[in-house]
């Protein structure tokens, strides 16, 4: 993964990745990464998702771990430590909150909620314009809250809806013009790549990054940024990336490579 600064990386407390933390660290540096944000997926106080996120009495020990490795290795590389979030107006007191702990917070919507306040996860194929336009209503309202510093495989949606009609054409163009009018950058994702890889389908419709999405991002004046999305240390030292410049050159993308955090 020959990225020169990633932001979005977990850790094994979410149920799904790999590792001890001081392995991120160690593989980040091997791999000439200068800036590392861990950003795993964030606890709620009254949810419990065993392998989707870690639990909420966990929280300040990640933090703890992430804040002693950026002094640990502060000579070597830039740590900061943070969380991937989705979002939902009900917790933004609480995100504030932790914004006062943490460096920062990238969205990434995984789950939106129908009708019965039930979590539908956004990469099951389903099919449902209620689902997806829940999903453009919080990707634009986490937009607009100044809250993020990036929206995280934005295109995820487009594995639960699978049409490719005017309507889905519609919400993403709703999201790409609000990441215009607020600046804020949207991801290119490279763990989507890496089952793209693993699968040998690079290119074809199955796992974001999505041509179709970015095809029509091109239009806007946005930035996108590269993100690893790491669950196992040993993805530093993949060539992911490669396939994540491909999309950026081939729409024109316009590709910033750093965030400005502690601002």
């Amino acid at each position: 993964m020959k990225l020169i600064n990633n932001y979005h990386t977990h850790t094994a407390r979410c149920g799904h990745a790999l590792g001890e933390d001081e392995e991120y660290v160690l593989n980040a540096i091997k791999a000439g990464v200068e800036e590392l944000g861990f950003s795993d997926h964030i606890p709620f106080p009254d949810v419990s998702q065993p392998g989707v996120r870690m639990e909420y009495d966990r929280l300040n020990e990640y933090i703890d771990s992430i804040n002693a490795l950026k002094e640990k290795y502060k000579d070597q590389i830039k740590i900061y430590v943070g969380f991937e979030a989705e979002y939902f107006s009900e917790v933004k007191n609480y995100y504030k909150d932790l914004l006062k702990k943490v460096d920062y917070l990238i969205c990434g919507q995984h789950f939106s909620l129908n009708s019965d306040r039930k979590m539908i996860y956004s990469g099951y194929k389903h099919d449902d314009k209620s689902v997806l336009e829940d999903y453009t209503i919080r990707v634009v309202d986490a937009i607009e809250s100044g809250l993020f510093k990036y929206i995280a495989h934005p295109d995820i949606i487009l594995n639960s809806y699978t049409l490719r009609d005017e309507y889905l054409d519609s919400c993403i163009r709703r999201i790409c013009e609000a990441a215009e009018r607020c600046h804020v950058p949207l991801e290119v994702n490279l763990e989507g790549i890496k089952k793209q890889v693993s699968l040998d389908i690079i290119g074809k419709e199955r796992f974001y990054p999505y041509d179709y999405f970015w095809n029509i991002a091109k239009e806007y004046k946005i930035d996108v940024i590269l993100g690893g999305d790491i669950h196992d240390p040993v993805d530093f030292l993949a060539d992911y990336d490669k396939h994540g410049y491909n999309i950026i050159g081939k729409f024109g993308l316009h590709h910033i490579q750093k965030l400005i955090i502690n601002e």
